[in-house]
């Protein structure tokens, strides 16, 4: 006689059930695994290249107050991270430049290993320059992988928006304080200097207002990428020579 009883019962797992099951999982980790040291690996990336950004920012600063070229490569070394950070000041008549680069060993400290840097420049004040000196487990895993690599890519989007304001915050101080250095001379003169600064930095001018005093500077830098189609950076500085002195920097989004 038919088994009638409702709902019918369940055969019990077998050995050979979980051998499959388990088979399953053995193929799909290792996808799993890649796809999570992606998203490490991108973090990693992301962090340094912000890093190199504001060391650069910081040692082209340096540069711009007269700092012997040692005193600025310890400055954007210390702030890139270390002694791990090779740093380039190149100076002319009037301008700095400070590039740095900081090898990234990926998710072990023995693995995959990146170059990020950045660059930034800055004019030198008037009569001051850079001394020189020498010296189901299937259809789980199949899930698991597309999180992980839907989560690498939008974390590679917004790595692209954090580096674009970073970027656009260092181009508004570097640009109002090449402003505000021409403003004593040539106060007419003073939003052309932050053009000119703005541009080497990979910025453009988006306000200049020029005070009696102070220059106040808004610039924009459109993320690379995908981040791009967003909006842009934007990046407000202050800079003067009256009893304020210079203005800290912001940071936004437009």
């Amino acid at each position: 006689m038919a088994d009638r009883r409702w709902p019918p019962r369940r055969r019990p797992a077998t050995s050979r059930d979980r051998g499959v099951v388990t088979a399953e999982l053995a193929v799909a980790l290792p996808a799993v695994a890649l796809s999570a040291a992606a998203v490490v690996a991108v973090g990693q990336a992301a962090v340094a290249q912000v890093s190199c950004v504001d060391a650069a920012r910081a040692g082209a600063r340096a540069a711009a107050r007269g700092d012997s070229a040692s005193r600025v490569q310890q400055v954007t070394r210390e702030a890139a991270g270390g002694a791990g950070a090779v740093v380039d000041v190149a100076t002319s008549s009037a301008s700095v430049t400070v590039a740095v680069h900081r090898r990234v060993h990926l998710v072990l400290p023995h693995g995959p290993v990146v170059t990020v840097g950045a660059r930034a420049s800055a004019e030198t004040e008037a009569g001051v320059g850079v001394a020189a000196d020498r010296g189901s487990a299937t259809v789980l895993a199949t899930a698991l992988v597309a999180l992980a690599a839907a989560l690498a890519v939008l974390l590679a989007g917004l790595t692209s928006a954090v580096v674009a304001r970073h970027r656009a915050a260092s181009a508004a101080d570097l640009a109002a304080l090449a402003a505000a250095s021409t403003l004593s001379r040539s106060p007419d003169a003073a939003c052309t200097a932050a053009e000119r600064v703005a541009q080497r930095n990979g910025a453009r001018i988006s306000q200049c207002a020029v005070g009696e005093t102070s220059v106040d500077v808004s610039v924009r830098v459109r993320p690379a990428g995908p981040a791009g189609r967003l909006g842009a950076a934007i990046g407000r500085a202050r800079a003067g020579h009256g009893p304020r002195g210079t203005g800290g920097g912001s940071q936004g989004w437009r």
